[in-house]
């Protein structure tokens, strides 16, 4: 693996193996080539989690749900991504990336809450930004309501909608703002039943 503090800009510089080696040496200080340090490692980690290949690696992560520190890094990287570069992502990968993060909060729903939290932020987050994605909400507590197990995510997706949707971090016009509210306000009787 190479890593170093300088910016390289390919995709040769970030794989799965190099972010799982970075982030065992930041938060197990596990070090297994001996010539990484925690401040390199973390600086370098920066620099993926800034870089377009993080989402992929980081969907990765997540899938093969490769160890705790890991898949909290990849969820909290993909969360953050959505939230300040979800610009970066052509409109048409936007489906496979909410489909992505419903897989990856089904298969981590019984593992670790901080890694729960942040897929639920991301989730969240997503229905806000995803303007193509209609009735997000409807949506949202029919694919969670399903499972029983899913029922304390779909609480705290629920929980976290409307605290998200005034988080100025976000890059939400007037206007959306409003039709999600409208949305809201459609689903207010169904909303009730679940507080």
């Amino acid at each position: 693996m190479t890593m170093s503090s300088e910016k390289q800009s390919t995709s040769d510089t970030y794989s799965y193996t190099s972010v799982v080696e970075a982030v065992g040496v930041l938060y197990n200080n596990s070090n297994g080539n001996g010539h990484l340090s925690k401040e390199s490692a973390s600086q370098w980690l920066d620099g993926f989690q800034k870089s377009i290949y993080s989402w992929q690696i980081c969907n990765d992560i997540l899938q093969h749900n490769t160890d705790l520190s890991c898949c909290y890094f990849a969820a909290q990287t993909m969360r953050s991504k959505i939230k300040y570069q979800f610009h970066e992502l052509p409109p048409n990968t936007h489906h496979d990336l909410k489909a992505s993060l419903f897989s990856h909060l089904n298969s981590q729903s019984r593992t670790s809450p901080q890694v729960v939290t942040q897929l639920c932020l991301a989730i969240a987050d997503l229905a806000l930004q995803m303007v193509q994605w209609r009735n997000s909400l409807q949506e949202i507590i029919v694919t969670l309501s399903r499972d029983g197990h899913l029922m304390d995510n779909l609480l705290e997706i629920l929980f976290v909608m409307p605290e998200e949707i005034n988080n100025k971090s976000l890059r939400l016009g007037q206007n959306r703002r409003r039709e999600l509210i409208g949305e809201w306000d459609q689903h207010r009787l169904e909303l009730l039943d679940f507080f």
